[in-house]
């Protein structure tokens, strides 16, 4: 991919038509002329009469918001680790980021505990910034009424939203778009769940001064992500045609070296993840980044049941999971007690930038 300053030009023709759009659709919700839509997972320009070329020539207006923060475009790392951390990251961070500290951490609410797919402690941590005034509330993966395991963007401001949003669905949910639906709400503190190629945007937007998104996001929580797969391929293909599952039997589905998709039978039904990649989305392969490397805090499960890798990468982050835990809403225990944890998280990591870099390799040739 070329360098140079991000322009929407250089969106469309080397991120959306090459492929590599992430689809998280923050392009959309930055966008001040409105002219950007989401269609189909992909950001769609539509035609005004008066300006038919607006954005296809970038002169018009010289505007280039959208391309400012595509995950897949400039700044580099490096900038975005001096804007977050004030630094760039060391020998030791080269693996996952810049971090203060690494947790395991489990929610202490058994109603969270009944919902969450690891630890609870996303879960935990927005109930009770919600509670304590924090934030004015969370965007989030929700679901489909219709389709539970299709997730959708979703501004929540209860805890009874947060609990019916609780859990992972292995498919993937646009989460920045809810920001729409918050501002309308006047929801001025919000907090952001997202993969890590949509809480990267928050940084390029707060270094593009675009201060009515970046702003208004107070603290973001990035999930531990290697792919996404397509609901049609993971959940109606595989689970339900081959596996002859019925989706409204599935509770919950969970990936610990293999897809494991629990029943409300309690019967445990297990896919190689080999055969589960058959169906990650291809825009996937070409993220480098595991471990949500710029959100305040990073969660996920790894190798552990019933608890939360929590990486602490700011103060705000740090000072935020240690607020919770001085309140009794989550434990907190040090990473040294689950010994290979961290090892596994580094590896996890380095594999995904090698494997983005050979995707990407892939795609000059």
């Amino acid at each position: 991919m070329s360098s140079g300053r991000p322009t929407f030009r250089r969106m469309i023709n080397e991120v959306v038509k090459k492929g590599t759009c992430s689809e998280c659709g923050t392009c959309v919700v930055v966008c001040p002329y409105d002219v950007l839509q989401y269609e189909k997972g992909k950001p769609i320009q539509t035609v005004i009469a008066s300006m038919p070329d607006l954005c296809v020539v970038s002169e018009t207006i010289d505007c280039d918001v959208c391309a400012a923060v595509c995950p897949r475009l400039e700044p580099s790392i490096e900038a975005l680790d001096r804007l977050f951390f004030g630094r760039e990251r060391t020998e030791e961070e080269q693996a996952f980021g810049v971090y203060r500290e690494v947790v395991m951490a489990r929610t202490t609410d058994e109603r969270v505990m009944h919902v969450c797919q690891d630890g609870g402690v996303v879960t935990a941590l927005l109930g009770w910034a919600l509670a304590q005034g924090r934030i004015d509330g969370a965007i989030v993966s929700g679901t489909d009424p219709q389709r539970r395991w299709i997730p959708l963007p979703k501004a929540v401001r209860t805890f009874e939203d947060l609990l019916a949003s609780g859990g992972s669905r292995y498919t993937y949910s646009p989460n920045p778009l809810a920001m729409l639906d918050a501002a309308k709400r006047n929801l001025g503190r919000l907090a952001l769940v997202g993969t890590p190629c949509e809480v990267s945007p928050v940084g390029k937007a707060r270094l593009a001064k675009l201060h009515e998104y970046g702003d208004r996001i107070d603290v973001t929580i990035g999930l531990l992500c290697s792919e996404a797969f397509t609901y049609e391929g993971l959940m109606e293909q595989q689970i339900q045609g081959e596996m002859g599952i019925d989706l409204d039997e599935v509770v919950k589905v969970n990936i610990k070296g293999k897809v494991l998709v629990y029943l409300k039978s309690g019967e445990v039904r297990e896919i190689p993840l080999k055969d589960a990649k058959l169906h990650a989305r291809p825009e996937c392969s070409f993220c480098a980044d595991f471990s949500a490397e710029h959100a305040d805090i990073a969660a996920g499960g790894i190798g552990i049941d019933g608890w939360t890798v929590a990486i602490l990468r700011s103060q705000a982050g740090a000072e935020m999971l240690a607020a919770a835990a001085a309140a009794g809403v989550i434990e907190v225990r040090p990473i040294d007690e689950f010994p290979g944890t961290l090892d596994l998280l580094a590896r996890h990591a380095k594999r995904q930038r090698r494997h983005a870099q050979r995707s990407l390799a892939a795609l000059q040739e």
